[in-house]
């Protein structure tokens, strides 16, 4: 061919090329060297502008302007093929090849190519030439189609699989189905997820790998309720699909999937009469992709043969499962029936046994662990609730009630079973979907269903069914029974509480009736005790008094005072003891402590017992730790109290000649606070268990024939007990009939700030003083005469000016006449007209300054505490209890009246 001839086929495929849009190409060739630099290459305008390019300077007329945009994987096929093309001297092979080149934009597109070679007489060519064509949509389209074809003979193959395939069994027929599925989309897995009860479940798990069905993922049996998850359901619940890869996933997807290995998924909803049936999972573990449409109408249908195929075989096997559950219920019914039967019947047999076989004929029919009742009971904060009643496999049946469930509340361990169960709502669920799972999950529960309790139209409390291995719900049928059982589990409970209340009332009417005879015998030898008690100080005292007044000469009638004064003391003591014992009753014992010198204490119980002790010729014997604080804080008349009655009975029951031993030592101090022990023995009559059986009770001693030889109340250690147990201890003993017997107690102290012996002096009460008070000017509001008139003559050696009132409304009178004349007032609080207390507040509210600090002090046999307090808010400064002691009644004036002197 001519240069003339080649360059008017150059303009022909010029022309053709603007025409058509195919871009041309010439090259002139240095013979023997291809890849010579002189080798010149042009380029069309059209050939430029189908790869983006405008203009030469952007593409240049040299080799690497087109070899450099080829495929990595085209271009040594490309360029081979080229080569091979312009090295064939004899022309025959032809120049037309297809490969990849990358646009101006960085895009790849597809072209064919093909061209033809001018050579010499030897075959060397000379110069190339060739055309270009783009053929992107046309392989496009051929892919598409080749695509779509191989989809639709998947879909084909599956639908055939599911269909003809008798003979295996469905999960088979299903691994199966799904290979070309995954092989036409490239999937790694596909997961079937079913939707009910308002939860996704996984249903069925195919993984290439296995070629087949694999074990389901146990976390996604239920899926868990975690926003990733809510989020993906809400979308699909109004027909959205989830189509997610890598790097276009949230971190919450990301969290969730990369833990299954997930690069790539599509989740596509299916719906059946526009309810959410489930939905299917579509997965590329390999590599990251988007689902395109084609894909996601392909994998959609593919999801509706899986939906069909699980709902086709569901309801092929609907008529056994509706005979298998009718059956099921014929035999839960029967359950039901001999439980009822077996706890209307056994009645030889124990609540326990008879519980523990009935609980179990329900729980081996249902598969249950464990079942328990709760009752619920109000309480000022909240409903509370307790576990009454287990049952539990493991243990062989009834057993006791769980540790810890003896009294909850709602609002502590499940504030939203209050309202479902108060509204008659079951909870029916695995534990970990339930609200407020806690407490069950620490029990070991893995499934429970929860059945509330009315009765009367109140809401009684549950009953609580347990499964401890399997997550489920427990089907409509079971859920039945499990009622029935709940409602026949508590009557039958109610019904066995009601028995035991009965016996336990008649058993408590016998004990009440015998109590009520042996507490009327007590008392009635108390009684008589007490008259015998009174009696003696009182003749004593009258008789005395007689024998004082006939005495010729003062030595007698000091006699006859003193034995009077003997008789007096006794008989104050009798009555104190009765008066605690009152106190004891009405929970009214009270304390008061004060420092007080620890062995001043002692000496003064010694004291009072020192002529009972010399008069028996009995040895008394003191030891004293030396680790006891010298001053203590406590109450001291209290503790002497104590000591007091233990040591008079000790010397009472000692024959004479006997020995008594008093210790006390320090147990233990911990930061000031001691713990003293006391140890009292002898060795008299002893006291047998039966009589220490009966020591501590009120109004009765070890035996009533005792009081008729010894003497004595029978409250004295009744008294002590209560005194030792509000100083933080206990009281005990040990004793053998003749064998003497030892007491022992504890008490509390605190150690004292080591006072020094001006402690005791300001203690002590002293008598008054000759002219101690004189100038001073005392009213006395007192309506018995006689009272009047001891004080009036006691406290003539002080020179005191004395007035008296006979009541309220006079001593009213006399303060109101005078405000600034009296310096202090004793008032009694029972008068007839007005009272102390009324009389207090009236001379308070008068309106002068002096009332507000003239001092009131309160005399008065009401002694109880709310008497005191009583007395303080009317208005009064202080109080005396009656009989009247006149030491106090010096230390009280001493106190008031030095008081206004100082000031």
């Amino acid at each position: 061919m001519t240069d003339y001839s080649y360059e008017y086929e150059i303009m022909k495929y010029k022309l053709t090329s603007d025409v058509l849009g195919i871009g041309l190409w010439d090259m002139d060739v240095v013979p023997h060297d291809l890849v010579n630099p002189r080798n010149r290459f042009t380029w069309s305008p059209e050939f430029r502008r189908m790869l983006g390019f405008d203009s030469e300077e952007e593409f240049p007329d040299v080799l690497e302007s087109w070899s450099g945009r080829l495929h990595p994987e085209d271009k040594e096929r490309t360029l081979a093929a080229f080569a091979k093309h312009l090295g064939d001297r004899t022309g025959k092979t032809p120049y037309d090849v297809e490969y990849r080149l990358m646009t101006k934009s960085g895009e790849y597109r597809c072209f064919r190519a093909f061209g033809a070679t001018l050579r010499d007489g030897e075959g060397v060519p000379l110069r190339a030439a060739g055309a270009l064509e783009d053929i992107t949509e046309e392989k496009n389209i051929a892919r598409t189609l080749a695509l779509r074809k191989k989809m639709l003979d998947a879909l084909n193959e599956m639908d055939v699989i599911l269909m003809a395939q008798r003979s295996k069994t469905f999960d088979e027929v299903m691994g199966g189905s799904l290979m070309p599925i995954a092989e036409a989309a490239e999937l790694d897995r596909i997961v079937v997820y079913r939707f009910t009860n308002n939860h996704f479940g996984q249903v069925y798990r195919w993984d290439k790998a296995e070629k087949g069905l694999v074990s389901l993922d146990s976390e996604l049996v239920v899926l868990p309720d975690i926003p990733v998850l809510t989020g993906w359901i809400e979308r699909m619940s109004g027909g959205g699909l989830i189509n997610v890869c890598v790097s276009g996933m949230t971190s919450d997807e990301y969290a969730f999937l990369s833990a299954f290995g997930v690069k790539s998924i599509l989740l596509t909803p299916v719906f059946y009469d526009n309810e959410l049936w489930g939905a299917v999972s579509f997965q590329d573990h390999t590599s990251e992709r988007v689902f395109g449409g084609d894909s996601i109408d392909f994998l959609h249908s593919a999801a509706r043969l899986c939906a069909n195929a699980i709902t086709r075989n569901e309801k092929t096997k609907s008529a056994d499962k509706a005979m298998e559950a009718l059956r099921h219920r014929e035999e839960m019914t029967a359950a039901l029936n001999k439980t009822a039967v077996m706890f209307l019947s056994h009645k030889d047999e124990s609540f326990e046994a008879m519980m523990t076989d009935g609980v179990k004929i329900i729980a081996d029919m249902l598969g249950l662990d464990r079942v328990s009742l709760f009752r619920n009971f109000e309480m000022p904060d909240c409903l509370h609730t307790s576990q009454v009643y287990r049952w539990d496999r493991q243990s062989g049946g009834t057993t006791m009630p769980t540790a810890g469930l003896g009294d909850v509340t709602y609002a502590g361990f499940a504030p939203r079973w209050e309202g479902l169960l108060a509204n008659n709502e079951p909870i029916n669920s695995p534990v970990r979907l339930m609200p407020e799972t806690d407490m069950l999950q620490a029990f070991g529960v893995v499934s429970a269903f929860v059945a509330p309790i009315f009765i009367g139209g109140a809401f009684w409390g549950f009953t609580l069914f347990e499964d401890r291995v399997n997550e489920r719900f427990f089907e409509d049928d079971c859920a039945e029974i499990m009622h029935s059982a709940a409602f026949l589990y508590v009557n039958t409970f109610l019904r066995k509480e009601m028995e035991s209340k009965i016996i336990d009332t008649n058993g408590k009417l016998t004990d009440a009736l015998r109590e009520a005879m042996a507490a009327s015998t007590a008392k009635s030898e108390f009684l008589s005790n007490m008259s015998h008690e009174i009696r003696t100080p009182m003749n004593a005292i009258i008789g005395m008094t007689a024998v004082g007044k006939k005495a010729g000469d003062i030595t007698q009638k000091d006699y006859a005072l003193g034995r009077i004064e003997e008789a007096s003391s006794h008989l104050l003591g009798v009555i104190n003891d009765v008066l605690d014992m009152a106190k004891i009753e009405a929970n009214k014992l009270e304390l008061s402590p004060i420092e007080y010198e620890f062995a001043k204490m002692i000496q003064k119980v010694v004291t009072v017992i020192g002529y009972r002790v010399e008069e028996k010729r009995h040895r008394l014997n003191i030891r004293l730790d030396d680790a006891i604080p010298a001053y203590v804080i406590g109450d001291d008349q209290r503790l002497a109290q104590v000591m007091t009655n233990i040591l008079s009975n000790a010397v009472k029951f000692t024959p004479e000649n006997g020995e008594i031993n008093l210790s006390v030592s320090l147990v233990e101090e911990n930061e000031g606070n001691c713990r003293l022990r006391a140890e009292i023995t002898d060795n008299g009559i002893g006291i047998s268990a039966e009589q220490q059986a009966r020591l501590f009770r009120a109004f009765g001693q070890a035996e009533s024939g005792i009081s008729r030889e010894y003497g004595g109340t029978g409250l004295g250690l009744v008294i002590s007990k209560r005194i030792v147990e509000l100083m933080g201890g206990d009281i005990s003993l040990e004793s053998k009939p003749g064998n003497g017997t030892k007491f022992v107690f504890h008490v509390n102290v605190l150690r004292g700030r080591q006072k020094d012996a001006a402690l005791a002096g300001k203690q002590a009460a002293s008598p008054a003083r000759h002219g101690e008070f004189a100038g001073k000017r005392l009213l006395i509001a007192e309506d018995v005469d006689i009272n009047r008139e001891i004080l009036v003559v006691l406290l003539a050696d002080t020179q005191l000016s004395i007035d008296c009132a006979e009541n309220g409304a006079e001593a009213l009178k006399k303060v109101k006449t005078d405000p600034d004349y009296y310096h202090a007032i004793l008032m009694d609080v029972q008068m007839p007209i007005m009272d102390g207390l009324e009389a207090t507040r009236r001379i308070r509210a008068l309106p002068h300054p002096r009332v507000s600090e003239l001092p009131i002090i309160a005399m008065t046999a009401n002694v109880f505490k709310n008497d005191i307090e009583a007395c303080a808010k009317a208005g009064m400064n202080d109080h005396l209890g009656k009989p009247i002691d006149i030491l106090k009644v010096t230390e009280m004036l001493r106190k008031y009246l030095a008081a206004q002197s100082a000031g």
